[in-house]
């Protein structure tokens, strides 16, 4: 569960990166706000995936 927080916390950055470095968005945006939403990101992705994942897992549909 952890390495899957670690990968959706590098896709939500690499989301919000490639959003701040794109030319068709005029400002930049502030670090501390990059970090906030990549741990916001990472934190409610997993939590609608936990539940499905341990149903999966359960043999359940």
């Amino acid at each position: 569960m952890v390495v899957l927080l670690v990968l959706l916390g590098i896709l939500g950055f690499l989301l919000v990166y490639g959003l701040d470095e794109s030319r068709r968005i005029g400002s930049h945006m502030r670090p501390g706000f990059v970090a906030l939403f990549t741990f916001t990101f990472a934190v409610t992705v997993g939590a609608l995936w936990a539940p499905q994942s341990s149903v999966a897992l359960a043999g359940g549909t």
